[in-house]
């Protein structure tokens, strides 16, 4: 702040990545997408089915809805509780201080980074089976860390020299970089990996993409469920049956 108070106006610029696992205004674009994603797995029977019994397995804590908004805006909650309430609080003073110094005039450019399977992040065991999991999920995708800097360096470039860019409070009157509500400021330029768009909030996705890990990943978690399901039925008939007949 005292930095960007002591240069002259126009010479300083703040910036930020901001977690896609947090709280966030979205694009009404990105909240309809969510919404199709949810609805389109009814065209996916198999699938459907084991998600639903995968929800009334958890009592409704597995798989939970990831559409949201209110009257003026759209919205999605991708907060992970096991992340801990510190992690929370210093993206808030992320947030607070881009904001206000948003608000005083300066550019700011605090663009939404992908998860990514950094060491620091999959050195967490149960971090590494979630991420092994969650892109059988669509939109998901984790990304290596090389892919995310070079995405996130482009975006930074674009917010600092592009004038257009929603990064300079100049332009939060302009159509395509309007800023009605200071949280708006988070949603252009996201680059969140999926979190936006899918059928399920984050949160609720954890341990189910655990199992789909352990059940062969994405690609294989449908045939062998089938698989498993196949057997365990054939074993059961196999006992009763008799019993019947």
């Amino acid at each position: 702040k005292e930095l960007a108070a002591r240069r002259p106006k126009g010479t300083t610029s703040l910036a930020f990545l901001c977690t896609p696992t947090d709280m966030h205004v979205i694009p009404e674009e990105a909240n309809k997408a969510a919404a199709a994603n949810y609805s389109a797995f009814i065209f996916k029977p198999i699938g459907a089915m084991v998600e639903m019994a995968l929800q009334k397995l958890s009592g409704g804590k597995w798989l939970r809805s990831n559409i949201w908004s209110t009257d003026e805006f759209a919205l999605v909650d991708g907060l992970i509780v096991n992340q801990g309430p510190n992690y929370a609080l210093a993206k808030r003073l992320q947030h607070w201080r881009a904001i206000l110094a948003y608000s005083e005039g300066v550019p700011v450019s605090t663009n939404i980074a992908p998860s990514t399977a950094t060491i620091s992040v999959t050195s967490a065991v149960t971090f590494k089976w979630a991420y092994g999991g969650i892109p059988y999920f669509k939109p998901y995708e984790i990304f290596d860390q090389d892919t995310t800097n070079a995405v996130m360096t482009a975006a930074l470039i674009y917010d600092v020299k592009c004038k257009d860019s929603a990064a300079y409070p100049a332009n939060k009157g302009k159509k395509g970089t309007s800023v009605t509500n200071p949280l708006e400021l988070f949603k252009y330029n996201s680059f969140h990996g999926g979190v936006w768009r899918s059928p399920y909030t984050m949160d609720s996705l954890g341990v189910t993409s655990v199992i789909i890990y352990f059940m062969g990943g994405p690609n294989l978690f449908i045939p062998v469920t089938v698989a498993v399901t196949g057997a365990v039925a054939a074993g059961v008939a196999q006992i009763v049956m008799p019993m019947i007949m």
